[in-house]
């Protein structure tokens, strides 16, 4: 048997441990990825967010079915977002109901008219005080390696795309003309 090859266990050790990277964005950063994806980004944000609470604080909750039922969860999102960064030291505050309340008020009148759904668009600022508790909750978290994401990365910057093409198309679906 000498032709055979010897594997040494050093040599393809592999890294089980929990230590995962989270690319962070700034807050401006967040509001042109909102505005211009017409808010898709802001329901991926939404995923993302319950997808950290579900790996770091509540095993078993489902991130996709509490997205795609946003508008019941999002009060809970904004409370468990800031009870999490509270127990880190988070020293801002807001109300979680409050926020949830203008964002429905904002979407309500946004079906009302055309000039309604574009002012409705600074609801965006609503979910600016969430996102930076958040992202202090992530920089804050054990076993957790932050990089902040200086530019767009591919997939933002193909949202950037689609969404600029759609603010082009958006007055002829709508006949603002």
């Amino acid at each position: 048997m000498e032709n055979q090859i010897e594997i040494r266990n050093d040599d393809y050790q592999l890294d089980y441990s929990d230590h995962q990277a989270i690319e962070l964005i700034s807050a401006r950063k967040f509001i042109i990825l909102v505005l211009i994806t017409f808010g898709l980004y802001g329901l991926w944000w939404n995923y993302k967010a319950w997808q950290f609470i579900e790996q770091h604080e509540k095993p078993g909750i489902s991130p996709v079915f509490r997205t795609l039922f946003g508008i019941f969860y999002l009060p809970f999102l904004f409370q468990q977002i800031l009870k999490m960064a509270k127990e880190k030291g988070y020293g801002a505050s807001y109300s979680p109901w409050l926020l949830f309340t203008v964002i429905v008020a904002f979407e309500i009148l946004s079906n009302i008219s055309i000039v309604l759904f574009l002012i409705s668009a600074i609801e965006i600022f609503l979910f600016i005080p969430p996102f930076k508790a958040l992202n202090y909750a992530i920089r804050h978290a054990k076993d957790i390696e932050v990089v902040e994401q200086e530019t767009f990365n591919t997939p933002q910057i193909v949202l950037i795309v689609l969404g600029v093409i759609a603010w082009i198309c958006f007055p002829f679906v709508f006949n603002v003309f």
